[in-house]
Parts: C-alpha cells; sequence; structure tokens
C-alpha cells in the first residue's frame, strides 16, 4: 500500500550516504517517469515524448553504430539521450543541491535504457561525458542499491586488498558454444599487467590453469576477482548464458549462470570485474531488472559488478 511504499522509500534515503543521488526510471509507452532519491530529499518528474519505443531505437542504434565502429552515429545517439533523458533530472539534481556536484549517481534503468551506456551520454554545449563530471553506478533497483550499500558496509576494510585474475582460459575449442572463437591474447597481457598493479597480493590464473573450479573455490579468498575471458550471453533463456574457462575434471570449461548463483560465494569479495563480451548486457531478468552474469554474482555476495553492455574488440578491452 502506499504508506508501506512511502516508508520503504524514506529507508532507502536514510541509507544513502550524503552526496548520493538515485535516478530510478519507469519506461511507459508515451513517456518516461523520474524519481530521483537523495538522503535527505525525494523528487520526481516526468519525461514527455521519451517512451518505450524511442529509448528502445536508441539502443539498437548505439548498438549498430559500435559494430560498425560508425563514431558519429554513436554521438548523435549519446547527445540524443542526454537531452532528453538525463538533461532534466541533472538540472533537479542541481537545485536539490544548490549548484554543489554530487558525490555520486546512480542510475536504475528501465526498458531500452539498459543498453545505453548511461556514463558516456554526452552533453552537447560542453562536449563532456557524464561520467566526466561525477562518478556514476548503475542499479537493478533502489532496494538491490541499498542491499550493496549495507553489504559493503558489512565488509571488513582491506589495507592491501588482494586480487583473483583469470586471463585467456584455454577453453575448449572443440565446444560446440566455441565455435569460431579464439584465444584473447590481449587478455593475457591484461591480466598481467593488472597483476603487476595488485601485487604482491594477487594469484594470476592463465591459460589451462583458469578453471571453473579455480574460480568457484578461490575467489571467495579474494577482495576483487577480474575475469578476463569469453562470455556468450543467452537472452533467450539466462540461466543458459556461459563464461568460457579452461576444462578441469568433472568440467568442459563452459561455466553457466545457473552453476554460478548455485555454486558460487563471494563472502569477502567487494568487486567483481567482468571483462568479456555484453558480461552486463542481455536481456535484463526478472523485476530487478539484471542481467545474466551479474544476478548469480550479487547473490553471492558481492557488492559491486563491472562488466560491459556489448560484445568488445580483445585488444580495444
Amino acid at each position: 500500500n502506499e504508506e508501506s511504499a512511502r516508508a520503504r522509500v524514506a529507508q532507502i534515503c536514510e541509507s544513502l550516504p550524503p552526496g548520493t543521488f538515485i535516478v530510478e526510471y519507469c519506461v511507459l509507452e508515451d513517456r518516461t517517469y523520474v524519481w530521483i532519491l537523495s538522503h535527505d530529499r525525494f523528487e520526481h518528474l516526468t519525461l514527455d515524448q521519451v517512451g518505450r519505443e524511442k529509448t528502445n531505437r536508441w539502443s539498437t542504434e548505439l548498438q549498430e553504430a559500435a559494430r560498425h565502429r560508425d563514431a558519429n552515429g554513436a554521438e548523435r545517439v549519446l547527445i540524443a539521450a542526454y537531452a532528453e533523458l538525463a538533461a532534466k533530472p541533472l538540472r533537479v539534481i542541481a537545485t536539490m543541491t544548490g549548484g554543489v556536484k554530487p558525490a555520486r549517481l546512480v542510475f536504475i534503468p528501465d526498458a531500452g535504457i539498459h543498453g545505453l551506456p548511461l556514463i558516456a551520454l554526452r552533453d552537447p554545449q560542453t562536449r563532456d561525458y557524464l561520467i566526466q563530471r561525477v562518478p556514476i553506478e548503475i542499479a537493478g533497483s533502489a532496494a538491490l542499491y541499498d542491499y550493496s550499500i549495507r553489504r559493503n558496509l558489512g565488509l571488513a576494510p582491506a589495507r592491501n586488498p588482494s586480487i583473483l585474475i583469470l586471463g585467456d582460459p584455454a577453453f575448449d575449442e572443440r565446444l560446440p558454444l566455441a565455435q569460431g572463437m579464439k584465444r584473447l591474447d590481449y587478455a593475457r597481457n591484461e591480466a598481467e599487467r593488472i597483476g603487476d598493479v595488485y601485487a604482491p597480493s594477487s594469484e594470476i590464473l592463465i591459460g589451462a590453469d583458469a578453471t571453473a573450479p579455480a574460480l568457484l573455490q578461490r575467489a571467495s579468498k579474494h577482495a576483487i576477482v577480474h575475469v578476463a575471458g569469453h562470455a556468450i550471453v543467452n537472452a533467450q533463456t539466462p540461466s543458459r548464458s556461459f563464461l568460457l574457462l579452461a576444462p578441469a575434471a568433472g568440467y568442459s570449461g563452459a561455466l553457466d549462470s545457473e552453476e554460478l548463483l548455485k555454486r558460487l560465494k563471494l563472502d569477502q569479495t567487494r568487486l567483481f570485474v567482468l571483462s568479456t563480451c555484453s558480461s552486463a548486457g542481455g536481456l535484463p531478468v526478472g523485476p530487478e531488472g539484471v542481467a545474466p552474469f551479474v544476478r548469480p554474482l550479487l547473490a553471492a555476495g558481492v557488492p559491486a559488478v563491472i562488466g560491459s553492455l556489448w560484445d568488445v574488440d580483445d585488444a580495444t578491452t
């Protein structure tokens, strides 16, 4: 009922750190509703003529532009989406803060907005990308973000965080899922260079050592987990989305999101990085709007996940 909903909103607002603003979208056929929450304020507004068809079109056009390396086409979408999705909420936030820059924006997408890189929306006047102005996070819902904050606060601080890195897994190229896929030389370099940053608190598993059992058994011992390899998102059956890892006894190397959900425990892990194709993409799943690989990681206990919306090139990544 309305009273319980107001109480829940008040609870979420109270849990937000000062300076953090949640911007939650609800996309309808002909308009989009936006709720803005901060530690001590709550505002709402309507974006007229920004409906489901338009947000879906932006997402499709941007992915096409990325696929064809059409920088001008991508920029047109990023500017249009900024003007219609972000400009008005940002003006409201500026009013709420008296012009003081917020410490963090947390976007909660809906419908086609899930397919937009909100951090890269571009102001046509200043030419700034949104991420250049303020740190940005994406959440499935306000309730999920509230959970992540509480989860992060409950973890013991790590002065020298340890990291588990799986890079360029030696997957079985005979697997039907792996047809046409090649090893990722740059993922190997990525793993080694990140390992150097965290040395001596880094555990690096490359090639044949980057197996599913290694990930499932060792991830919980580290504050950060970084996987650089291939991922296959199944939008029709999200539970059958796979990470391609090296084979091991009893494992083909194809680790699906359902097994991640059942077996992965991340009691001490603060951040999980999925440096793979479409690891935060595919269709959102369930009422929280969380992607197939992100959901099991949050369920395992990690407060934050970094992933990619689309297929990405090895060298670029």
